[in-house]
């Protein structure tokens, strides 16, 4: 099946819709040597990346080593959001970025970005105040500046809130907050936006693993495949996440700081008071260490995370542990005793690897911006980022290969 998509005459936007890929292989190429852009890896940064090039008119080609969306992309928490936390970090600017995407995806991809309420409880001793979740969430409606069909905060009463979500904690619960973002499929997403690069003339092979970059006197032409045979390119973008430090040559642990984020799905919310629990979610507080966590809804159950912890392993083994089930079904458990959820109702779990920028904060306080490297001549490596803004990083990305 091949996308269907199109161009808005009013805004020139581009319209993904829910496709597939289609299989290709490097035959496709036609023996065309005079490859603008070779991409390794099908996540969401290599999607947009492939269809932003293509769309400019570049010959492109993306590689897989797995399947698309395998690694990151489909282990996050499944959000198009601004990141409300981030305001207490100060990441102003990004969250004006992702809450700007967050409306441009809606519109879009409206059958794969959908709007979702989050209701935040104010509780007794909690990290943040009524007054200061108020100001935080107007200012985070602010800075969307086009809500494009999100809903508006909104205050909560006591009495209400419990009604609503009896599940939550009577004795603790003094009030709350709703406000408006969205969720996504991320994997089907990502595949989405490779279909419409295909559209637009990319090449896109699944299951072609890179074993290394072609160089010439340090200046990056291209790839080499596991089988041997190499795809030659103007400009090389590692769009690999963790696995792309390896690629380059560089020690990853010296290059960026990898955190793993752990999911749970659980059985559905019992949400009343005319909430629809298909498009209700929570924003909550772990007591455990004060962090953020999301209760989601997602496929017909409800997804818990993510967990924040710092990795030093393989990129290939990172896994879901005892550690992280304990932690969300506790801070589960502390905040909803009502749900009354043990291990035995997970029915999936996941773990994803994030790729943030170094720095010392605690992991879950590191920033989610993006920056894009250059290790060599011919060679592109962005770190850091966020499934919302890909899409405008992808093109800082085209924008920085066209240039040189």
């Amino acid at each position: 099946m091949t996308s269907d998509w199109g161009v808005d005459g009013a805004t020139g936007a581009f319209h993904l819709r829910p496709s597939v890929p289609r299989p290709q292989s490097l035959a496709e190429l036609g023996g065309h040597s005079s490859i603008d852009v070779v991409i390794v890896g099908g996540g969401i940064y290599g999607a947009w990346t492939a269809l932003e090039a293509a769309l400019r008119g570049g010959r492109v080609v993306v590689l897989e080593r797995r399947t698309w969306a395998s690694g990151t992309s489909s282990a996050s928490s499944k959000l198009i959001h601004g990141g409300l936390r981030y305001l207490e970090h100060g990441d102003v600017g990004l969250v004006r970025k992702a809450l700007r995407e967050r409306s441009r995806l809606l519109r879009l991809a409206p059958q794969r970005v959908r709007p979702l309420q989050f209701i935040i409880p104010v509780t007794r001793g909690g990290r943040l105040t009524r007054l200061q979740l108020y100001a935080g969430l107007w200012l985070y409606d602010a800075l969307a500046g086009d809500l494009a069909g999100v809903q508006r905060h909104a205050a909560w009463r006591r009495a209400d809130l419990l009604a609503a979500a009896p599940f939550l904690s009577a004795s603790e619960v003094l009030g709350g907050f709703s406000y408006g973002d969205a969720g996504t499929d991320d994997a089907a997403l990502t595949r989405d936006v490779l279909a419409a690069a295909q559209v637009a003339g990319a090449v896109c092979c699944e299951h072609t693993p890179v074993a290394s970059l072609v160089t010439e006197a340090r200046v990056v032409l291209g790839v080499r495949l596991a089988d041997g045979h190499e795809i030659r390119a103007t400009t090389t973008v590692l769009a690999a996440g963790p696995w792309a430090f390896a690629l380059a040559g560089l020690d990853p642990y010296r290059e960026a700081r990898f955190t793993k984020g752990v999911h749970l799905v659980l059985p559905p919310l019992p949400v009343r008071a005319h909430l629809p629990v298909a498009d209700t979610a929570f924003l909550l507080t772990a007591p455990q260490d004060g962090r953020v966590f999301f209760m989601i809804p997602w496929q017909g159950g409800t997804m818990v995370g993510t967990t924040d912890t710092d990795y030093s392993g393989h990129p290939d083994q990172v896994r879901v542990e005892a550690d992280d089930v304990h932690y969300l079904l506790e801070a589960v458990a502390a905040t909803c005793p009502g749900l009354g959820w043990h291990e035995h109702h997970i029915r999936q779990s996941w773990a994803g690897l994030r790729t943030l920028q170094l720095g010392g904060a605690q992991a879950s306080a590191l920033t989610r911006e993006w920056e894009l490297r250059r290790p060599q001549p011919g060679l592109l490596l962005p770190v850091g980022g966020k499934l919302t803004s890909a899409r405008v990083d992808a093109v800082h990305i085209v924008n920085a290969l066209l240039l040189g």
